[in-house]
């Protein structure tokens, strides 16, 4: 830092957030360990047996209790992440080149954890499908099993030779399984993929997209919101863990406010996590994601936080999308999952001259106004402390007197050329459509 350059003020969590923080880090944190010594009094065992022959019931066990200790390793990224806050700069610009990298590298560690429990919750969903509790000893054997066909595989193409003790390995955790399979009525599992298992060729799971879409069809409500977000970020993941060279693909590089919100989805997944591993070994979680869901669920912290994922919207809205893009919905689509995505018209320069209408997730989208609110919208900039120009006013007065589909049809070409000048957003501003953050104004609707 050059001599006479003041350090850039940090970021200070107000106690509202910090609290709200700490609702989100422990509360999966506490289903978990609450849960761990419920299945065992420490985790010896579970530390001693990863290529042990266990029984079924103790399969079973092992298997939550993994999921318990991702759960955790997902709580501590959440508090090392809520710590990064105090040291990053308050306004964007601030920090420069490293504000933009601490915050870039916090979102490819959030977008990894992202996926890994999207793919946790995914498979947890699909194990209530199963009825033979075996399955479970299946699902470690075949785990393992994978891991050394995986070593084999990576050891030939190196050296060109075969390692005994691996194979060895390999035919060990290959009769195991097919042992069990004979005991669960000689049905091969849903998660095991039969050819490749057949021909020993690495992976013998089916795909993880394919449990993410069946998990889809057998999970509740909240569940579904839980996994519709996850689907761009589950896509991202690979920019995240590849060396990316160009620039990335960031929503924002300095947006803190997404950093704050993979946070709070960080713990929605953990928790329907938690939820769903209580629920398939027939144990009761009193302080849970049942609670959280209940009967106050909409004025809950966790629904707050799930607000800013489950948007639907209207044919007919204005809307920004893409923060600053100002266009119109003119068509909604539900996909096969029941997910909805919606087709937009740009009353703004659209991003590419050549593409007028595309469409566009829910999540980045946010409504300005309703077409019934045009007319309160308009009306208000006509109040004496309005800053338009007097022109603008007068332009605004005779539109007021058409009929409302009239000044629907008119107000659209308005819209774009005051948002053009620049003077849309103050007026958003003043009638508290959105907020300001900072100097500059959050396209954060105040519903």
């Amino acid at each position: 830092m050059s001599e006479g350059e003041k350090t850039p003020k940090t970021k200070q969590l107000d106690e509202k957030l910090k609290e709200q923080l700490k609702f989100f880090i422990t509360s999966p944190l506490r289903s978990a360990d609450k849960l761990k010594k419920q299945l065992y009094a420490d985790d010896i065992f579970f530390r001693q047996t990863p290529f042990a022959w266990v029984g079924e019931e103790d399969a079973k066990k092992l298997f939550f209790y993994g999921v318990c200790v991702e759960v955790g390793k997902a709580c501590v990224e959440m508090m090392q992440t809520e710590g990064l806050f105090e040291e990053v700069p308050a306004e964007k610009g601030a920090g420069s080149n490293t504000g933009r990298m601490v915050h870039n590298a916090i979102i490819d560690r959030q977008h990894a954890l992202i996926r890994k429990l999207t793919e946790l919750l995914s498979l947890i969903i699909n194990f209530t499908k199963t009825t033979n509790d075996v399955e479970y000893r299946i699902f470690h054997s075949a785990q393992n099993l994978n891991r050394f066909l995986n070593q084999k595989k990576s050891f030939f193409d190196v050296f060109s030779v075969e390692k005994n003790n691996t194979q060895s390995s390999i035919d060990d955790y290959k009769d195991r399984v097919e042992k069990d399979i004979r005991t669960n009525g000689n049905q091969i599992p849903w998660f095991i993929d039969e050819n490749n298992y057949k021909r020993l060729k690495p992976s013998v799971f089916k795909g993880w997209m394919a449990f993410y879409k069946n998990a889809i069809d057998i999970s509740n409500d909240e569940e579904k919101t839980m996994l519709g977000i996850s689907h761009e970020r589950y896509s991202m993941f690979s920019q995240n863990v590849h060396p990316t060279l160009t620039s990335h693909e960031y929503e924002d590089d300095e947006d803190w406010e997404t950093v704050l919100a993979n946070l709070r989805y960080i713990s929605m997944l953990s928790m329907h996590i938690m939820g769903r591993s209580y629920d398939l070994l027939g144990l009761k979680d009193d302080e849970g994601i049942k609670k959280i869901m209940g009967e106050n669920f909409e004025k809950s912290e966790a629904s707050q936080a799930m607000s800013m994922f489950a948007k639907s919207f209207e044919v007919g809205d204005i809307v920004f999308a893409h923060s600053n893009d100002l266009a119109e919905i003119v068509e909604c689509r539900t996909g096969k999952f029941g997910y909805t995505v919606y087709k937009i018209k740009y009353l703004s320069n659209p991003p590419l001259p050549q593409y007028p209408e595309d469409w566009i997730e829910g999540r980045r989208l946010t409504r300005l106004f309703k077409p019934e609110h045009i007319r309160p919208f308009f009306a208000k900039s006509l109040e004496p402390t309005s800053a338009l120009p007097d022109v603008v006013k007068d332009t605004i007065k005779l539109m007021l007197a058409e009929k409302d589909y009239v000044l629907i049809g008119l107000m659209k070409k308005t819209l774009a050329d005051l948002h053009k000048s620049g003077m849309l957003v103050m007026m958003l501003v003043n009638s508290n459509i959105i907020k300001p953050i900072g100097k500059k104004a959050s396209s954060e609707v105040k519903e």
